[in-house]
């Protein structure tokens, strides 16, 4: 079954019925599946994301089609490497957490953390929707913990505030100093290329 099948069956499971599919559905399949599934989740997320953006662009008559489908691609290209710079940050600080409280392995925080991305990437996209999944996303994380690492509620809580808060953090400097220092040096060599420079 290809990992797309896969994402969206777990998806239906995942979001129709965390309680039984957190509970009966425990997949433990280390890393392959988990990370497929996110990397599925971050592309659905940044292709919707990159759709409104092509509709806006065209709605708001912002250039043509030619300009709305590069500013539509590069939302989409933005969006994704975010999700995942965010997901890994979240998932190492909340296995601080974990090895601290409840020491489980990492595999389990990475699924733990992988399964609701369905609601924090894939849905966050969604107009309208995208303003609550998050919320639905942190109960997602939560109920995860407490299933796949056995935690408590407060450990659980502390592990996903420090863990959302940190990959806010870390998304920030990404998006202020790190992007612009990639476009920077990549028109330095577009420039470069040409002679310009």
């Amino acid at each position: 079954m290809s990992a797309v099948r896969r994402w969206s069956l777990t998806t239906k499971k995942l979001l129709a019925s965390p309680g039984f599919f957190f509970e009966n559905f425990n997949l433990r399949e280390a890393y392959g599946f988990p990370l497929a599934y996110v990397l599925v989740s971050a592309f659905v997320g940044a292709a919707i994301l990159g759709i409104v953006t092509v509709g806006a662009s065209l709605a708001l008559d912002s250039g043509g089609p030619t300009s709305a489908a590069v500013a539509g691609g590069v939302v989409a290209a933005s969006v994704f490497l975010l999700s995942l710079v965010g997901f890994l940050t979240r998932v190492v600080v909340a296995h601080v957490v974990v090895a601290v409280t409840a020491e489980g392995t990492f595999a389990r925080t990475l699924e733990a953390f992988a399964y609701p991305t369905a609601a924090t990437m894939a849905l966050g996209g969604v107009p309208v929707v995208g303003f609550v999944s998050p919320l639905y996303g942190y109960y997602l994380q939560y109920r995860g913990l407490g299933s796949f690492q056995g935690m408590d509620s407060g450990p659980a809580v502390a592990a996903i505030l420090l863990a959302n808060l940190v990959s806010g953090v870390v998304l920030v400097v990404f998006v202020f100093v790190v992007l612009p220092l990639l476009v920077a040096l990549g028109l330095l060599a577009v420039l470069a290329g040409t002679g310009v420079a």
